[in-house]
């Protein structure tokens, strides 16, 4: 049995107005893996991968997505 999970690397890729740029260290209480990222407006940011993965986080809280025709 192969417990091994399986690492993506999201570095490059979009989520919503979020460029991803490079996972940094986990989350201290959860131990989420996080990326760092920059938002469409200009903002850099450090996100947990799951909301990353499933659609949830797509800008920095600025609502990007409202300004962006």
């Amino acid at each position: 049995m192969n417990d091994e999970i399986e690492v993506v690397d999201l570095s490059g890729s979009w989520a919503g107005n979020l460029h991803i740029l490079r996972p940094v260290a986990p989350h201290y209480r959860s131990g989420c893996r996080r990326w760092r990222v920059m938002c469409f407006c200009g903002l850099g940011t450090e996100v947990d991968e799951a909301g990353l993965l499933d659609g949830s986080i797509t800008d920095c809280g600025c609502r990007a997505s409202d300004k962006v025709a």
